[in-house]
């Protein structure tokens, strides 16, 4: 029993119990529409209560995490140094260092939580959770699979236990991401200049989201991933540039000090799944196509490209980045499955997808090798 429970298994179960009740919640919307509007299947959203019910567990497993766990050590530590006025931490802190927003926010939390670090987890893991499920009520129709992929893909355990600050950054973009599909970009791009107070890294999604907008497989996306294509080719040429360009910030030989294999070809096969789907399928992406899925191929393409490059650089740095993108690949792929199939071999698809994620599930926790 403690397998199922240490490991967080029960929430595969949870989540066919969620499945039986957004299946019940979608009949009882589409017989009320029935015969009335065009499409209604598509334009089902989730409650937002239902939708925030589906990732509380996630939530909470993440908010409750145990102090030693990864990286989680050394940002409690972190925490625990800091200040307890605001005061004290304007007067100390160094702008110039690395990511001293992150350290603002924790010091304000700290201000009203005091030293215990377990409201600090849970206030982080709250908002990223939050975001991210806001995010996937919105532009999907099935709340439960966006879920079941994000939790499947290992994303809830890489990211929000481990990464938790940088993914505090790509969940926040996510939820905002609505500003740009409006074309607000100098909003967009001042919150982004905000959230790179919190991870550097961020900053590259203001020429990359700009080039993911409009159709599938464009000009500027393309662009980018030759450009990937030619870091491969010349990849330690590439390295020697991205090191120079962050000579003199915080990020000062940040790149050559991590020595590592690069990401697992596996992982990266996994990501690409909904990009090389749609590449096959790419005939049947028409003007009818919604425009989110349109951004989130070019989105999808990105992030296989990014990880493409952290094969053959650096898991611990370039493999970090894509997060910022792969978060639209399970708005995609259910997307894929529904309208790129025929209706007779789609469920064999939806069952093949649940198995093989559930594998991909065991092979990165360990269980399987």
């Amino acid at each position: 029993m403690s397998f199922i429970f240490d490991w967080y298994l029960w929430y595969f179960g949870l989540l066919a119990i969620f499945g039986v009740v957004y299946s019940y919640q979608k009949t009882k919307y589409l017989e009320t529409v029935n015969g009335i509007k065009e499409n209604a299947e598509d334009d089902y959203r989730s409650s937002l209560a239902f939708s925030f019910l589906v990732f509380l567990p996630l939530i909470l497993i993440v908010g409750n995490r145990n102090k030693w766990f990864a990286d989680t050590g050394a940002y409690v530590s972190n925490y625990e140094a800091l200040p307890n006025s605001l005061a004290d931490f304007l007067s100390s802190v160094d702008w110039n260092s690395k990511d001293p927003g992150f350290y603002l926010f924790s010091t304000v939390v700290k201000m009203i939580f005091g030293n215990d670090f377990r409201p600090w987890l849970m206030t982080i893991a709250m908002i990223s959770g939050i975001c991210v499920a806001i995010t996937y009520k919105r532009y999907s129709n099935n709340i439960v699979i966006c879920a079941f992929l994000f939790f499947a893909s290992t994303d809830y355990y890489g990211w929000m236990m481990n990464g938790m600050r940088q993914f505090l950054v790509a969940a926040v973009l996510f939820a905002l991401f609505p500003l740009l599909q409006k074309r607000k970009y100098v909003v967009y791009i001042l919150i982004v200049l905000a959230l790179s107070t919190v991870h550097t890294s961020c900053l590259i999604v203001i020429p990359l989201f700009i080039a993911a907008l409009g159709k599938p497989f464009n000009k500027k996306t393309l662009a980018f991933l030759v450009v990937c294509l030619f870091a491969v080719l010349f990849v330690g040429r590439f390295l020697n540039i991205l090191d120079d360009s962050l000579q003199g910030t915080a990020y000062n030989n940040y790149v050559s000090q991590f020595e590592d294999d690069g990401t697992n070809p596996f992982r990266v096969l996994v990501y690409a799944v909904p990009s090389v789907i749609a590449f096959i399928c790419r005939k049947q992406i028409t003007d009818d196509t919604p425009e989110i899925i349109n951004i989130s191929i070019n989105m999808s393409l990105i992030a296989t490209g990014i990880y493409v490059i952290s094969v053959f650089t650096s898991g611990v740095f370039i493999g970090r980045v894509p997060i910022y993108f792969s978060l639209f690949n399970y708005i995609l792929l259910p997307w894929e499955i529904k309208h790129f199939f025929r209706e007779e071999i789609r469920k064999i698809i939806w069952g093949l997808m649940i198995v093989f994620y559930f594998i991909y599930y065991c092979i990165s926790m360990g269980w399987i090798r």
